[in-house]
């Protein structure tokens, strides 16, 4: 049962717990993926229990996925993402004054705004793939944490991982 390895997993957190309380969704869907969202909800689609091979594996997603709400990745996400967007709109209004106040024709004003804003884009996309690369990771090290204290191997997790990947590249 799903709910009894997260509360097995909970009972063996390798930190203090924040007091969520954990509730279990699985969902279906061919495509193999687990999510948390803040509050402590964990959903694990059907195509993922599909392509558990061992209990190990699923342990790892399962802590992999804790990670993220004792992290609080979901509000860190949310926060960023406020920003960047806020980010954005600042950089193509400046972007938008500083054509304005320059004096340039219509024409250029157009070009100039079009050129800064793809530019913001571009940091933003940028610095948003850096962000939510780090979060995995971090939920990544508590995990194998976790599988360390409870004395086993992390090549479990990494086969997981190999499968999720190679599902990805084989459907593009």
């Amino acid at each position: 049962d799903l709910q009894k390895m997260v509360d097995q997993v909970l009972n063996e957190w390798p930190e203090t717990l924040k007091g969520y309380s954990y509730r279990v969704q699985v969902y279906r869907s061919e495509e193999p993926n687990a999510m948390a969202i803040g509050g402590g909800n964990l959903y694990f689609s059907s195509g993922l229990l599909d392509v558990i091979e061992e209990s190990v594996e699923l342990e790892s997603i399962v802590a992999h996925e804790i990670a993220h709400v004792e992290k609080r990745h979901s509000l860190k996400g949310f926060r960023y993402e406020q920003k960047r967007q806020g980010a954005v709109a600042a950089g193509t209004a400046l972007a938008a004054l500083a054509v304005i106040a320059a004096g340039a024709e219509a024409d250029d004003a157009v070009l100039l705004t079009g050129a800064a804003s793809k530019i913001i884009d571009y940091a933003s996309i940028f610095v948003q793939k850096g962000h939510s690369r780090e979060l995995e990771q971090e939920a990544d090290i508590l995990a194998q944490l976790y599988l360390a204290k409870q004395n086993k191997n992390k090549k479990s997790m990494i086969n997981i991982l190999d499968k999720l990947v190679t599902h990805n590249i084989s459907r593009d």
